[in-house]
């Protein structure tokens, strides 16, 4: 049993990722900042005869500090507005992207809480380039230009000091952003190299939902995609088609697990399948497919992948053997599949076991279905028909391109908010992302 929090189970892995990107603005806040007080004691320098004159006049160090905390109280002020501006065009760009890639994006705005943020930090920043520069002036020496060259030259010296550190610190700040920028490309360009064990080329994905109670029954389901299935592959251009109860290594899973009548311990992914999903994905498959013969009241036989094979069978051939799992007694291997990475890239592939249809399990409800053909850009309209002429109240959502969804898992190393098929933490999360009714 896991416990989470419903702010942690939304949020997932986006939080540290945003933290990220905070510590990375705050790193360019604290750049731009040096570089703004190193331009503000550059023109002080300039300075230097028009402040004496003003000390001339009567005026005294704190006024002159006070003019130069002002000038930078207004710099940082035009910035912040300046910044917000340009957020609500960047938020409005933001919110057009695909809604997978952070939790809730709909709800982001720049709000009463976003303007009293920024108008703090710009208060703050203002200030400390200000009072730096402020400072300055009051400890510096405003009559060395009237004094003896070589004197003149050790004040410049001293003068100088704070410009030579504040220069040091930003560069420090500059190598840790570019350090870390780094790391986070050769990150990703190594997660964009991982073998997904699957071809997603020309390959299309759906999933389909249909209306109960007319649907409620299995044998109503089953016939429904039996024909829903031969209408697709009937379609100019369609070479394979196939369905699952979720996308392959992210349905449901399996505690209970015995080979050869003798317990072992580890949890087991499984996913219902039909005969042509191996071929669909051209997913590697040593043994044979599943067929229609294998459909029964309960299921008899199973393909497992690579990782079960090495973790439970150490790397030896498993098929013919038996094995006991969950509720299904007396599993004959008769398939060894290649492991598929359709979810996270960094971390390890579950074993996995996947079964026939059942006639008497229900399991079909919202299967995912996934078509091969020439143009899977033209395959939507193939689904639309075939749909409409089976099932009026039926709906098509999470529609996509093979590549499209497995974008998903790369979008951030690892900024996205998908949702799985029906297994993973929690039971049975169920997307809303890119819902196209079709009908």
């Amino acid at each position: 049993v896991e416990l989470v929090s419903a702010r942690a189970e939304q949020a997932g892995d986006v939080r540290p990722v945003l933290l990220l990107f905070q510590a990375a603005v705050l790193f360019v806040l604290f750049i731009a900042c040096v570089n703004v007080v190193n331009l503000l004691l550059a023109r002080g320098s300039e300075r230097q005869q028009d402040l004496v004159v003003r000390l001339a006049l009567g005026a005294s160090r704190v006024q002159l500090a006070r003019f130069a905390a002002a000038e930078g109280l207004l710099i940082g002020t035009g910035g912040g507005v300046l910044g917000c501006l340009i957020a609500y065009e960047i938020v409005a760009l933001v919110r057009m992207l695909p809604p997978y890639l952070l939790p809730r994006m709909a709800e982001i705005r720049v709000d009463t809480m976003v303007l009293a943020l920024a108008a703090g930090v710009s208060l703050v920043a203002g200030l400390s380039v200000g009072l730096t520069a402020a400072v300055r002036t009051v400890r510096s020496d405003l009559v060395h230009r009237w004094i003896p060259w070589p004197s003149r030259t050790a004040s410049l010296s001293r003068l100088q000091r704070p410009s030579r550190a504040l220069v040091a610190a930003e560069t420090a700040a500059v190598m840790i952003l570019l350090a870390g920028a780094g790391l986070l490309l050769t990150s990703f360009v190594k997660l964009t190299s991982v073998d997904r064990g699957l071809q997603a080329d020309n390959v299309f994905t759906f999933r389909i939902s249909l209306p109960q109670p007319r649907y409620q029954a299995a044998a109503a389901q089953f016939a429904f995609h039996d024909e829903f299935a031969s209408l697709l592959q009937l379609t100019a251009g369609v070479t394979a088609v196939g369905a699952s109860t979720g996308m392959l290594g992210q349905w449901g899973v399996g505690f209970t697990l015995e080979i050869d009548g003798e317990p072992v311990k580890g949890n087991v992914w499984f996913n219902h399948v039909t005969p042509g999903v191996f071929d669909t994905l051209r997913i590697p498959l040593r043994g044979r497919d599943f067929t229609a013969a294998d459909r029964n009241q309960v299921a008899n036989v199973a393909i497992v992948n690579e990782t079960f094979v090495r973790r439970y069978f150490g790397g030896a051939d498993p098929i013919g053997r038996l094995i006991r799992f969950q509720e299904w007694r007396g599993l004959e291997i008769i398939g060894v599949a290649g492991d598929t990475r359709t979810d996270a890239l960094d971390g390890n592939v579950n074993p996995a076991i996947y079964v026939p249809q059942e006639v008497q399990t229900a399991a079909f409800s919202a299967p995912t279905y996934v078509v091969r053909g020439s143009n899977a850009g033209a395959l939507p309209a193939a689904i639309r028909a075939a749909a409409l002429r089976l099932q009026r109240d039926a709906v098509v959502f999470d529609a996509m391109t093979m590549d499209a969804f497995l974008a998903r898992s790369v979008t951030t190393p690892k900024v996205y908010g998908m949702a799985d098929g029906g297994g993973g933490r929690g039971g049975g999360r169920v997307a809303a992302v890119g819902r196209l009714p079709v009908f």
